[in-house]
């Protein structure tokens, strides 16, 4: 085959676009979580829905558990404290199991990471994750598909912070310019602009797919 030919196809291949590098979040993007459906499930024989989950799961000590410096156990005695009129811990703990029962790939998800793939692009992952829920997904073949990952409770930091972003960047040497993050949460997106990483919000999986035929992806 001659050089020309050769050239054509990597043009075919590849779109014109500046990113060279496709960064995912997991949940929301690529696993399931959608915290107000996960509450419906896991208390779905319960005739109150404890809905203060969901503040939960904003707060500083359940963050921590992401960022590996708390163990669930201890955020979750931490976070009872907030709610003595409740029984926060037993909930807590039911929710969580569910969130790790739940965490299934979106298939949707995996299908853009695949053709990302396929268009040559390079694949990483951004991930606020703690042990538990990386033991649990662990197995799953679309991990195959990334050329690194960092995961949030293995380098104690956590998104939407700064450094996080830059720890990506360093350990994998990549051009921020070239970077696009995809990710669920808005905050999340703009830590990863504020470093001069692009993003996309994972409104839901069809918005993306657009997102990305706009920048040249597809």
């Amino acid at each position: 085959m001659s050089s020309e030919k050769k050239t054509l196809q990597l043009m075919l291949k590849k779109p014109h676009s500046r990113y060279r590098n496709i960064i995912f979040d997991l949940g929301g993007v690529l696993v399931h979580f959608k915290p107000q459906e996960l509450i419906e499930r896991a208390f779905k024989e319960h005739a109150e829905k404890p809905w203060y989950l969901l503040d939960i799961i904003h707060m500083p000590e359940y963050a921590e558990i992401d960022r590996g410096t708390l163990t669930p156990e201890q955020a979750f005695t931490q976070l009872a404290e907030r709610f003595p009129d409740k029984p926060c811990k037993e909930h807590c703990n039911i929710f969580l199991q569910h969130v790790i029962d739940q965490l299934l790939p979106i298939d949707q998800g995996v299908k853009t990471l695949q053709a990302v793939r396929a268009k040559g692009f390079n694949t990483y992952i951004l991930s606020n994750l703690f042990s538990l829920t990386h033991q649990r997904i662990a197995s799953y073949d679309f991990l195959k598909l990334f050329d690194g990952a960092v995961f949030s409770y293995q380098v104690k930091m956590i998104k939407p912070q700064k450094e996080i972003y830059d720890h990506l960047l360093t350990t994998y040497n990549l051009n921020a310019h070239e970077c696009l993050f995809i990710d669920d949460l808005e905050a999340n997106i703009k830590g990863a602009q504020n470093v001069g990483i692009d993003g996309i919000l994972c409104k839901d999986h069809d918005h993306v797919v657009e997102e990305l035929k706009k920048r040249g992806i597809f």
